[in-house]
C-alpha cells in the first residue's frame, strides 16, 4: 500500500499510518511535510517512510502499489489520477474531487468517514475484494484526464468558436 502526498494536517496522512499500525499491513510513505517528524514517530515497523522521492521512482511505486490510500479532502487531486493512469486502484474517503474521478468498485474503493475505524474496514473490503480490480479497466478509467484528450477537447471548443 502507499500513501503519496505532503504530510501535512489537512491531507490526513496520520489516519493512513494510524490505521496501518492497526492492520499490520505494509504501507510505504511518500512525501514530506509538517508531520514528518510525528508521523515517524507514532509509525510500526510495518512503515516506511521515503520522504521525497524522483518522479520515475514515484512512478515505479504508484504502478508497483496494491492500492494508493487517499484520505484527505482536495478539489481535484492529481496523485489519485496518477494511481489510476498507472493502473492502481485508490482507497479514498469519499468527499472532495475524488467523487468525480474514481469509480466506486471499478478503479478504486470509498470509505465514508474521516476515521481510522472506517479506512481500517475498507481496507479490509478491499482486501477480500482485490481480484476484481483490473489494471486495464483502472487505467482506461481516467483516459478523459489524459493530456491527449485535454487537447483534443480543446481543438473541439477552438473549432466551435471559430464558427460562431
Amino acid at each position: 500500500y502507499l500513501y503519496f502526498g505532503e504530510l501535512n494536517e489537512y491531507k490526513k496522512p496520520d489516519l493512513a499510518v494510524k490505521a496501518f499500525n492497526k492492520l499490520g499491513y505494509p504501507l510505504v510513505v511518500i512525501g514530506d511535510g509538517s508531520l514528518t517528524r510525528y508521523l515517524k514517530k507514532i509509525s510500526n515497523h510495518n512503515i516506511t517512510f521515503l520522504g521525497r522521492i524522483k518522479d520515475n521512482e514515484v512512478n515505479k511505486y504508484l504502478s508497483q502499489a496494491k492500492a494508493l490510500i487517499y484520505p484527505g479532502i482536495e478539489d481535484f487531486g492529481i496523485i489519485p489520477v496518477e494511481s489510476m493512469a498507472s493502473g492502481t486502484p485508490v482507497i479514498a474517503y469519499k468527499r472532495g474531487g475524488i467523487i468525480d474521478t474514481l469509480d466506486d468498485n471499478i478503479s478504486g474503493i470509498f470509505f465514508d468517514e474521516q476515521t481510522v475505524d472506517s479506512l481500517i474496514k475498507c481496507v479490509k473490503n478491499f482486501e477480500k475484494n482485490i481480484k476484481k480490480y483490473d489494471s486495464a479497466k483502472i487505467k482506461k478509467s481516467v483516459i478523459k484526464f489524459s493530456s491527449r484528450s485535454f487537447q483534443k477537447k480543446l481543438k473541439e471548443f477552438v473549432a466551435i468558436v471559430k464558427k460562431n
